[in-house]
């Protein structure tokens, strides 16, 4: 009975711990526990895995972990490093990387693989630490080298898995499935494999491709893999403000190689950090202005922090918050003081910016006036309101509206102009009076238009034919009317001997190019009848078809 609990307790210890770590997050603290030989790493991850369980189901979890009792059905790292030894004897190496695709390696970089080297490391050590550097270049760094490097991956994983098993998982990379669901359907497939050689192989070409293809879980303690041992059990015992300063303190401290360690370390996690969570172009822009320097301190650290509290998975979240501190103190260089520009002195704990700003300021420091306010609030600057120029609106009592530059929009009582001060067309007064009544109407004929002659009185502008007078009252043509006929008719009586002109020069075209052609056939045959009776004798035609009556001579 007893055993039988044991089991059943095992078991929800086992699923408890399945549903806070994923495959690979299980596999990477396996990895550092064998490499460090210390479960310091392991614990600090532990604590933020499970900082919401009771203190004994975390020591349950803990112990279950580092007894290795948990069975999975995947292999993982350790395993898979101690089988490779067994196969070092049939020379199980990774195919190897061209040269100018590692053009972009710096000094420093070469520097770190000729001492693994010495060191006499692994060639997939050394393979798994230029994933590491190509994984930490800069995006636009890394557009330009990353085509010869993502093609050794596929050839090489396409050689093991074969490409039925490839397709399976390029097809999940193509619809950006989860990196988890990746890696369990990777570990399946692998695990489908014949032979134990090829699941080796496929293993350890899988950690360097996950880093060319950026398929990497970020952890915070990647930001602290600079730091000894003994500086990383004294640092657990205080509070994440206390144990950032701390690591900023020994980074510091530190001298040499430790120093550029720790500065390199921290400068690209936690740019792997943040396009990690919230993409590339979100880290080269942070990443731009921070080497710019056109923004404080603060503003960057705000910006991050508003980041990571618009993430909305909890868990997420929580690890973003993991890694906040480190990176705002040393990546971004924020020491946590809130300058607000003097309107303002309080400063919100987790996102930095200022809160409760005055004198008509805004923005993360206070650093901007509110809208129709003007000035320059940095260093307690003022914002003094902008006066506004009163536009009159001046529409003669036919309009109430106008736009910004003072005209009057949608004149009313048949009236127009930028004042409304005009009547429309086909209407005549007064419109400056003021009153509905100042236009009225023409009484001139379909709506003519009229204006106010010498005499003040309204005229007609134009009548028309058969009307004539100021008003066109009267019926009958005017001298003008018919000196308008007239012309007209002239004009009329001009077009039509043009066009007879032109039609009696065409038919007489027509009627000397007919007669030509039968004159000429005509003289054809009488220059054969000639020839005929003639013999040898020479002939010389001339004729003549200018002038249609004048006939052809000859000569002989």
């Amino acid at each position: 009975m007893m055993n039988e609990r044991k089991t059943e307790e095992d078991n929800k210890i086992a699923n408890g711990l399945n549903d806070f770590l994923s495959q690979n997050r299980f596999d990477e603290l396996l990895y550092s526990k064998h490499q460090d030989g210390e479960n310091d790493v392991v614990e600090e991850a532990f604590d933020r895995y499970f900082e919401e369980q009771p203190s004994n189901r975390e020591a349950a979890l803990m112990d279950e972990f580092l007894g290795d009792e948990l069975k999975r059905a995947q292999r993982d790292t350790v395993d898979a490093e101690r089988q490779f030894v067994e196969y070092e004897e049939e020379a199980l190496e990774p195919e190897e990387l061209n040269p100018e695709w590692l053009t972009w390696q710096t000094p420093r970089h070469k520097n770190l693989i000729s001492q693994m080297i010495t060191g006499k490391a692994s060639k997939w050590e050394i393979l798994n630490e230029i994933g590491d550097q190509f994984y930490h270049l800069r995006k636009d760094v890394r557009a330009v080298y990353k085509t010869g490097l993502q093609n050794y991956c596929i050839k090489n994983i396409k050689n093991v898995i074969g490409e039925e098993h490839f397709n399976v998982l390029r097809g999940m990379y193509l619809d950006t499935d989860p990196i988890d669901q990746m890696e369990t359907k990777f570990h399946e497939l692998v695990a489908e494999l014949p032979e134990e050689r090829e699941r080796l192989l496929a293993d350890h070409y899988a950690v360097f491709c996950r880093k060319i293809f950026r398929l990497v879980h970020f952890e915070p303690t990647d930001l602290t893999t600079w730091l000894t041992t003994p500086q990383k059990n004294g640092s657990r015992r205080n509070d994440s403000k206390s144990r950032c300063e701390g690591y900023a303190n020994l980074r510091q401290e530190a001298t040499g190689e430790q120093k550029d360690e720790a500065t390199d370390i921290i400068e690209t996690g936690c740019r792997h950090f943040i396009a990690h969570m919230f993409g590339d172009d979100n880290a080269e822009e942070l990443e731009e202005l921070r080497e710019a320097g056109v923004k404080s301190k603060q503003y960057l650290a705000a910006r991050l922090a508003t980041h990571i509290s618009e993430v909305s998975d909890t868990v997420d979240r929580k690890r973003a918050e993991g890694s906040l501190s480190i990176c705002s103190r040393i990546y971004l260089a924020y020491d946590g003081s809130c300058d607000c520009n003097g309107h303002s002195s309080i400063c919100d704990s987790l996102r930095h910016y200022c809160v409760n700003c005055t004198d008509n300021t805004y923005g993360v420091q206070c650093e901007m006036c509110m809208e129709s306010f003007t000035g320059n609030p940095l260093n307690g600057g003022e914002c003094t309101p902008i006066e506004l120029e009163e536009t009159s609106c001046t529409c003669n009592n036919h309009s109430d509206i106008c736009d910004t530059e003072g005209k009057c929009q949608s004149c009313l009582h048949n009236t127009v102009g930028d004042h409304c001060e005009r009547c429309a067309a086909g209407f005549h007064g007064d419109a400056t009076t003021g009153t509905p009544d100042d236009c009225t109407r023409c009484p001139c004929p379909d709506g003519g238009d009229c204006f106010i002659n010498e005499q003040d009185l309204v005229q007609c502008r134009e009548c028309p034919i058969g009307k004539h007078g100021i008003i066109c009252e009267e019926d009958g043509m005017t001298q003008k009317d018919k000196d308008k006929e007239t012309t007209k008719d002239r004009e009329t009586r001009k077009k039509l001997k043009h066009s007879d002109v032109k039609d009696e020069r065409t038919n007489n075209t027509e009627s000397n190019e007919e007669f030509t052609s039968v004159i000429n056939q005509n003289m054809s045959r009488s220059c054969k009848v000639f020839k005929y009776h003639t013999g040898n004798v020479q002939l010389a035609v001339s004729t003549t078809v200018n002038n249609p009556m004048n006939a052809g001579s000859a000569k002989i």
